[in-house]
Order: C-alpha cells, then structure tokens, then sequence
C-alpha cells in the first residue's frame, strides 16, 4: 500500500493497535488520522435507536424515536430513565405514556377553564379603614385575595395571583390570575372604606 506518511503501510503490517503504541506517531497525528483508518477499514461510528421518555434538550421531544452512541444510552439516558432502547414492546409503552399523557393534559385543560370562567364570575370586595385624606390603614396583598377566593370555595395555588405590588389605594382592581402557561383570566376586586 502507498499513503500518506506510510500510515497505512504501518497498519497493515502491525495492526490497528500498533498505531496507537507506536511513539513516533503523536497523538495528534493519530487523531488526524482515525477518518482515514475508519474509511480504509471500512468502519461505520455505532449509533443505536432509542426511544425518549421526555422533552430534552438537544435530542428531541417525548415519544420520538432518536440515534445515539451506545455508550451515552447505557450509562446517562437509560439510568436517569429519559429514553428506552427502541424495540416493539418499548415502542408500544412509549405510544401508551403519550396517550395517557394527552388524556391528562385534556383533564386539566378542561378544569384549567371551568376554573378561569368561575373567577371571571367571582367579585371581591375589601373593606378597608380609611384616615385622613383617605389614606388606606393597612393595604390588600395577594394572601388577602387568596384567603378571600379560598372562603369562596375557588382554590388555586398563591403564585398564580400576579399582584405586583400590595393595593393601597381605594377603587376598582382586575388582578391578573395565571392558571397555566396559555390560560389567563382576571379577577374584579372593590376596594371600599368602612
């Protein structure tokens, strides 16, 4: 055989692992080199298929079937149980998860709304001591509107209230309430003195 700088040559006489020991050969040299003694020996990289359990970053979305290195499934993909080796039985557990998935996010959707449509419906009123050149004694804050919404029989988690600073001031308020990611009512509250 006549290559360049004889690695071939050097291949074929000793063998594969005999480039790596050699000295005269760098590792630089040797890295340079790997695209051209995979071709020569007609080596493919190894890629398997494997079947994402969740949305990650950099692979896919839940449910798509991907290639990775063998080495990154077995020890960080399938540990963590983020992906599972592609075959039949795992393709039909995937099809399920995804099933069940919709299903529940179609179940919380659906309450999601009927929630938002029971606030729009919902009015609050705050009575409040008034001073002076109606100056508010205290102010409403949003564990006032939770507590208040609560004894009304509307439950909701206390950071979907988006107050951004307590009320301080009489008058009529719409206080924004963010019960998912796409689904935003308001809620009409009365500030009043006593």
């Amino acid at each position: 055989f006549q290559a360049e700088d004889g690695i071939r040559d050097s291949v074929a006489s000793r063998g594969l692992g005999d480039v790596y020991k050699r000295q005269e050969y760098s590792l630089n040299a040797v890295f340079k080199c790997r695209k051209r003694l995979i071709n020569f020996f007609n080596l493919r990289e190894v890629y398997m298929e494997v079947i994402l359990l969740e949305d990650f970053e950099g692979l896919g979305a839940s449910g798509e079937i991907v290639k990775v290195k063998p080495g990154y499934a077995r020890n960080f993909l399938f540990p963590r149980g983020i992906a599972l080796r592609s075959s039949k039985k795992n393709r039909a557990i995937s099809e399920e998860r995804k099933r069940n998935k919709e299903i529940k996010s179609k179940r919380i959707d659906k309450a999601n709304q009927s929630l938002a449509n029971k606030i729009n419906k919902t009015e609050l009123t705050f009575e409040m001591q008034v001073g002076d050149e109606e100056k508010m004694f205290g102010a409403v804050t949003s564990k006032d509107i939770y507590s208040a919404l609560d004894e009304k029989g509307v439950s909701l988690d206390k950071n979907a209230i988006l107050l951004d600073e307590p009320i301080k001031a009489l008058g009529i308020y719409h206080i924004p309430i963010k019960l998912d990611s796409d689904l935003e009512t308001e809620l009409k509250i009365y500030v009043i003195k006593t």
